[in-house]
């Protein structure tokens, strides 16, 4: 794929900031099914668990520190992973064009074809590009880069992605 020398690129450029993506990315990590039915269970068995006599309650109590730490440790994971690695808060160009997308920083590009990319979802705010179902983790690019046309023709050239 080169997607820069297509007729029908495009070109975007954004940032996004290191607090917007911790936000998003624990966001999207913590309302996945599997995370949402763990800590549901663990809250029904901690629950149990307390109401308990003979020493029982004490599994509630490890139950219940499990269930405030996590999401804080989910998120310190993910701020730390954000920080080791400055692609994800660089200046960033976006060209993409019905081939695929190249992102390019201030010392790097990365080229991928649509097809290695599981999904495209979006919101009010921003587009996400999942390279994988497994984690939440996705590309944040913000709808405000692109014209009303541009997001259209971005739209388009991903439609093939939501099945």
């Amino acid at each position: 794929m080169n997607a820069q020398s297509s007729p029908d690129a495009e070109k975007v450029s954004y940032q996004v900031s290191r607090k917007v993506l911790v936000k998003i990315w624990w966001k999207r990590w913590m309302l996945r099914p599997r995370v949402l039915v763990s800590l549901t269970v663990m809250v029904v068995l901690m629950v149990i668990f307390l109401f308990q006599d003979g020493g029982v309650e004490i599994g509630g109590y490890i139950l219940l520190g499990i269930v405030i730490t996590v999401p804080f440790n989910i998120y310190r994971a993910l701020a730390k992973a954000i920080d080791n690695d400055s692609m994800w808060t660089d200046r960033k160009t976006l060209e993409f064009s019905h081939s695929g997308i190249v992102t390019t920083g201030p010392d790097w590009k990365n080229e991928w074809p649509w097809k290695r990319f599981k999904k495209l979802s979006e919101d009010a705010d921003y587009f996400y590009l999942v390279l994988s179902n497994a984690n939440g983790i996705a590309s944040v690019i913000p709808k405000t880069a692109f014209t009303p046309e541009q997001q259209d023709k971005f739209r388009e050239c991903a439609k093939g992605l939501n099945g």
